[in-house]
């Protein structure tokens, strides 16, 4: 189902944050925008081609970022979607890089169809 207004500016209210911190190199406060429980699964990043709970993916963020000297997020063609007071976005995804020890630029756009998980609940 199609999110009303109120949801869709919520929603990319969020996005928006995790770009931002995202770009800040700012773990805690990317970490913050996700769920704190082993529901966070995080596709598409490690060899492994995910992450599944909150400290791994902190962990994978430290990472990235101590290998980086600036990091984007570009949220592309996205929709959002709401039922039963859940809300789920739907877009293309792309990750920027600068590399530290190279000084070359990454972008990796996502492959296949994979979404990150962020949950929020308002009382």
């Amino acid at each position: 189902m199609e999110a009303t207004a109120q949801v869709k500016a919520e929603v990319t209210t969020v996005l928006n944050k995790l770009k931002e911190a995202y770009a800040r190199k700012d773990v805690d406060s990317v970490m913050a925008l996700f769920v704190p429980d082993m529901d966070l699964a995080v596709f598409g990043i490690e060899e492994a081609g995910q992450v599944i709970g909150p400290s791994a993916y902190r962990a994978h963020l430290e990472k990235e970022f101590g290998l980086t000297d600036s990091n984007s997020i570009e949220f592309n063609r996205s929709s959002v979607s709401a039922a039963s007071g859940v809300a789920w976005v739907g877009a293309e995804v792309t990750l920027k890089a600068l590399l530290r020890r190279t000084s070359k630029q990454a972008s990796i756009p996502a492959a296949g169809r994979w979404s990150w998980r962020i949950a929020g609940a308002s009382g």
